[in-house]
């Protein structure tokens, strides 16, 4: 199923990069924006007017491109991220810690020592595992006694996939370059510009801005 969801990712990517270049489905968004400003409630009016200023700058980005270089970027962007994504949940399915010794349980609530249990039992083997899985890490770094165990799990979710077999590193960085990349073509400085381009701060500036104000 992973290896079909990678191959397919792509074209998936393909599929919505060229809506866009659609004449038909552009010209319907653009009508419907026009007939939403004439008396119409605001939420399907934002909505229209995103669609409509998202297919214009794709459409932009995709004259501007070289040999279809957008629609490429994307479909790699989309490859590599769900690339990363896997990876993430490689790297938290591999970390467990075993605890033997019940007095090393103390402050965890009875529904999440059961839980503990029955993690051990799936795995044939004895004692309570606690795995970095949102019910497992959550209720363990919550109300354990155990200081090392609750550092050791803390420490363990914050650096998945930072290192080893399922290293992220190297297509964090592709994946920046790709979004800045996607920026550039679309007439923005950086993805955040891009991202925020739609929202209250519209510029990455700006939201700093925001942040200073607010420190």
């Amino acid at each position: 199923m992973r290896e079909a969801l990678h191959r397919g990712a792509a074209k998936v990517a393909a599929f919505y990069s060229g809506l866009p270049l659609n004449e038909g489905l552009y010209g319907a968004i653009k009508a419907t924006r026009l007939r939403r400003r004439r008396n119409r409630s605001p939420a399907p009016a934002l909505a229209t007017s995103r669609n409509a200023r998202g297919f214009s700058q794709a459409r932009s980005g995709t004259r501007q491109a070289r040999q279809g270089a957008f629609g490429t970027d994307r479909r790699r962007l989309s490859q590599i991220t769900t690339k990363f994504s896997q990876n993430v949940l490689d790297s938290t399915n591999a970390f467990d810690i075993l605890v033997t010794d019940p007095a090393r349980l103390a402050g965890l609530p009875p529904s999440a020592v059961a839980a503990a249990r029955a993690s051990a039992e799936s795995k044939n083997v004895e004692g309570w595992r606690f795995t970095l899985h949102a019910p497992s890490y959550i209720a363990a770094t919550t109300y354990l006694d155990a200081e090392d165990i609750r550092r050791d799990l803390y420490i363990a979710f914050n650096t998945r996939a930072s290192g080893g077999e399922y290293d992220n590193r190297e297509i964090m960085l592709r994946v920046l370059q790709l979004r800045r990349e996607k920026a550039n073509l679309l007439g923005f400085r950086d993805f955040a510009d891009l991202v925020l381009e739609d929202r209250m701060a519209h510029t990455a500036s700006a939201r700093s801005g925001f942040l200073k104000t607010c420190a």
